[in-house]
C-alpha cells in the first residue's frame, strides 16, 4: 500500500485481529503494539465496526474525514470480525467504503484469513456485498490447515510496484503447500464445501438460537454466516461466564475459543466437512452446559480451572 500510494497513513478498526508481528500489531484493534511501534503508531487511525446503519454513516464521515487529509494510503478491515466477536457489519458498508476509497484513491485490503475459503458460503466473505478489493489476504484455510502457507492477492499495479527483493519471504511459493492448497480448492468446488457450510450453518444456527430461546439468561444472542458463528454470553452478572462455558464445554469433549471486546462470545468455526454426528454434538453439549449454567450446577473444579488458566484476548486500549 505504502508503496503504490505513496502514503503512509493506514484506516483500520477497534476490535479487529490482523496479527502479532511488524505493523499487523499497530494495525490491530486491541490496543497491540502502542508502546513497541509508539512513532509508527501516529499513522494509524481507527474507527468502530459499524452494525447499524446510523452507526454506519457516521463512521463513513469520519473515515472521510481521515481521507481528506491526503495521508491515508488505504482501509484494512476484516469482512467480518472474528477476534472481535463474529462481528457482522452493516448492511451496504462496504460498498460504500469502497466507493469512498476510490473517491480518494486509497485502498481497500480484505482481511480473510478467518473468514474466507468458503467457509461464510462464498470463497470471500467480502463477496456479500458489490466490492471491487484492491488487496486480499489469506492464509491458514488455504490449506485446510494442512501446511504452512498465507497470500496476497491484489490488482497487478499494486503488487508490481514492489522490487524483487521486496517480495521475499522464505516460505514464498514453498511447493508442498501450494499442493495442499490446490488440492483443498479442488476439494471445496468438487464436494460443494460451500454450499455446505451455507446449509449446515444456517441449520446450526437455528439450532442454537432454540437453545438461546430457552436460556435467554445465559445466551444473548447467536450471529454469524455460514459456519462462522458467534454465539455471544451474558457476562452481565458474571464476567467470566463465558470463559466457565467455554471450558466447560472443553471438558464434555467439544473445544469453543472465547473471544470479543469483553471475552463475552463463543466462537464456533468446525471443518466445513463437520459430520452430522459432530454437529449433534455440539448443539447437544452447548445446551447441556447452558442447563447446567442456569441451575448453577457447574462443578467447582471447572471454576477453579478458569480462575487459574483462562485467559483470552485483552482489549489493552
Amino acid at each position: 500500500m505504502r508503496k503504490f500510494t505513496r502514503r503512509h497513513g493506514l484506516i483500520s478498526f477497534n476490535y479487529s485481529y490482523h496479527g502479532t508481528t511488524g505493523l499487523s500489531e499497530p494495525a490491530s484493534g486491541f490496543g497491540i503494539g502502542k508502546e513497541v511501534y509508539e512513532e509508527e503508531a501516529v499513522l494509524f487511525f481507527k474507527h468502530d465496526y459499524p452494525t447499524s446503519k446510523d452507526e454506519c454513516d457516521r463512521v463513513l464521515k469520519r473515515v472521510e474525514n481521515d481521507l481528506s487529509t491526503g495521508g491515508i494510503g488505504g482501509v484494512l478491515i476484516e469482512p467480518i470480525q472474528g477476534d472481535g466477536g463474529i462481528i457482522i457489519p452493516a448492511s451496504g458498508f462496504f460498498t460504500r467504503l469502497s466507493e469512498l476509497l476510490k473517491k480518494h484513491g486509497a485502498l481497500l485490503m480484505v482481511d480473510e484469513v478467518q473468514s474466507g475459503m468458503g467457509r461464510t458460503g462464498k470463497w470471500w466473505a467480502v463477496e456479500y456485498e458489490k466490492v471491487d478489493f484492491d488487496i486480499l489476504i489469506t492464509a491458514k484455510g488455504l490449506s485446510g490447515g494442512y501446511a504452512p502457507i498465507s497470500a496476497v492477492i491484489g490488482r497487478e499495479e499494486i503488487m508490481n510496484s514492489l522490487d524483487p527483493v521486496e517480495q521475499l519471504f522464505t516460505y514464498s511459493g514453498h511447493p508442498p503447500s501450494c499442493a495442499v492448497t490446490l488440492a483443498v480448492i479442488q476439494k471445496i468446488e468438487k464436494e460443494g464445501l460451500m454450499n455446505r457450510a451455507l446449509e449446515v450453518g444456517a441449520r446450526l444456527m437455528m439450532q442454537l438460537k432454540e437453545i438461546q430461546k430457552k436460556y435467554p439468561k445465559i445466551i444473548k444472542e447467536v450471529r454469524g454466516r455460514g459456519l462462522m458463528i458467534g454465539m455471544e454470553i451474558d457476562i452481565s452478572k458474571d464476567k467470566d461466564a463465558c470463559k466457565l462455558f467455554a471450558t466447560r464445554c472443553a471438558q464434555k469433549g467439544v473445544y469453543f475459543g472465547y473471544f470479543g471486546r469483553e471475552r463475552n462470545v463463543i466462537r464456533i468455526e468446525p471443518p466445513l466437512i463437520i459430520s452430522e454426528h459432530s454437529l449433534l454434538r455440539v448443539v447437544n453439549i452447548a445446551e447441556e452446559v447452558a442447563h447446567e449454567m442456569e441451575k448453577g450446577t457447574i462443578p467447582l473444579h471447572t471454576q477453579d480451572i478458569v480462575s487459574k488458566y483462562a485467559m483470552g484476548l485483552v482489549a489493552n486500549k
